[in-house]
């Protein structure tokens, strides 16, 4: 049985709660070549610089479980720690041409957001510090570390208008050694097939960043660490994603053979990022669909907008993959499948995932702002910022907002068989794999004997009932 729970199963609880292997972070930035002509309303020329590569570790803290319910609660603890032998002759402290994104976004928010005059104040404190559209910045600031911006400053004390915590702005900031949640999920004691689902999110069972009551709002299926045994090709994998600001899923691609063992691949369809104008099931991932279905954005995106603080900010598949062929040809990048896309390789008799890689890129939504001499002639575009590639190169590395875990299915009863998945399940080397196909096959084995034997019944009851028969004439 399995069951998050200290008692019944320490090996799986151990390994849920801090994984042994950690997931690296991929990181790509795109370097901009061309920042004058871009000003002059030109498509960008953008280079991929990366990957940078970061130890991604997540801990399970503040943990309770009630008995009562079920569930366990806990929030999710992270670090980062950047590999530099990973990273090649990459350094945190190499130098990238971006664009300018506290300054384009502030400049966007306010004319969307605040009424006149104090549209035309903020204005004005834009274009006395004369910033740049562009700006050449290190990594490290980029992501992580940040980089204070003055006229932020100036604009919560003249206006009263906070745009950035800490007026500090940064990528990835706040995101090093933090914690999210809590999240409640269910052990599955009292309910196996709910093993792992999240069943609130911030002590609440639904989101609320999306129109009220609305399926988008909906949180489903796990965190994507763990998921129940006996996968079907016709299976759909249920992920909650808290980055993403909602719930997804996973449909069956292919059959593949990793290091020997036989899996199925698991990929995001297009529909979980169809446009809202032609999948109903999307519209309330665009407020504004009933009144302003012109803005909303096409198929291979989300806009974040309403999870963050109205940041004009979208995510999208890497490189445009499979979405709108605009964003494609705005941006001058072209995908490659093997490269983009995410997966997840899982073994679908005990539910373990194999290897798995969660891509997502994000962009600014760029607009023109008249009156701020700099953005009044830019390209209207989506505009690529970076993007990142969450990979798990290992049995127990997980997709999903993804941590790695170690995931115990207890097939047969004995403490032996329980300590060879459990060993099997640490390792891909020759041994334990061979160990783990010889289960994999005794499984398949006792499933074919176990469905075998009705039949088996059924037939000797029928020899049974014939022969008597004939012995009655």
């Amino acid at each position: 049985m399995i069951i998050i729970s200290p008692d019944v199963n320490p090996e799986l609880y151990s390994a849920w709660i801090h994984p042994p292997v950690p997931i690296h972070l991929k990181v790509y930035l795109f370097n901009v070549t061309n920042s004058e002509e871009v000003q002059r309303g030109f498509r960008p020329k953008l280079l991929e610089v990366g990957p940078y590569v970061f130890r991604e570790n997540r801990t399970k803290i503040n943990i309770h479980h009630d008995e009562d319910t079920d569930t366990v609660t806990y929030k999710e603890h992270f670090t980062y720690h950047f590999e530099q032998q990973l990273s090649g002759d990459l350094k945190l402290q190499d130098e990238i041409i971006i664009i300018n994104t506290p300054y384009v976004a502030a400049a966007i928010k306010i004319n969307n957001e605040l009424p006149w005059p104090m549209d035309s104040f903020a204005n004005m404190i834009l274009i006395q510090y004369k910033e740049s559209l562009f700006i050449r910045r290190t990594v490290e600031e980029i992501l992580f570390k940040g980089w204070t911006v003055p006229f932020l400053q100036q604009i919560e004390t003249d206006i009263g208008l906070t745009l950035v915590l800490n007026n500090t702005f940064g990528l990835l900031i706040g995101q090093n050694d933090s914690a999210q949640g809590p999240y409640t999920v269910a052990r599955g004691v009292s309910d196996k097939s709910q093993f792992g689902t999240i069943l609130k999110y911030k002590n609440e069972s639904e989101l609320s960043y999306w129109p009220k009551s609305s399926q988008c709002n909906k949180i489903q299926g796990s965190d994507g660490t763990i998921f129940s045994p006996f996968v079907e090709k016709r299976t759909v994998l249920k992920l909650f994603n808290s980055d993403l600001c909602r719930s997804l899923y996973l449909s069956y691609n292919q059959s593949i053979d990793f290091e020997g063992i036989k899996g199925y691949r698991f990929t995001v369809p297009p529909s979980v990022l169809a446009d809202p104008r032609e999948n109903n099931e999307n519209h309330c991932f665009c407020p504004n669909m009933e009144h302003e279905p012109d803005k909303c954005l096409k198929k291979g995106t989300l806009d974040l907008g309403p999870c963050r603080d109205s940041a004009p900010v979208a995510m999208s598949t890497p490189y445009f993959l499979d979405a709108d062929p605009q964003y494609l040809e705005e941006s001058g990048l072209m995908p490659v499948r093997s490269e983009h896309e995410t997966f997840l390789d899982i073994e679908p008799m005990t539910g373990i995932i194999m290897q798995a890689s969660k891509r997502i890129q994000i962009n600014l939504i760029l607009k023109r702002v008249k009156g701020i001499a700099s953005i009044s002639k830019v390209p209207e575009m989506l505009f690529p910022l970076i993007w990142m590639d969450e990979v798990g190169e290992s049995m127990h590395m997980l997709l999903g907002i993804i941590c790695t875990t170690i995931k115990l299915i207890v097939i047969t009863s004995t403490k032996a068989s329980r300590k060879m998945i459990i060993e099997v399940s640490t390792s891909l080397d020759v041994e334990n794999r061979l160990k783990l196909q010889s289960i994999l096959y005794n499984v398949r084995l006792l499933d074919f004997i176990s469905k075998m034997i009705p039949i088996a019944t059924l037939l000797v009851v029928l020899s049974i009932v014939v022969k008597r028969k004939f012995s009655r004439t």
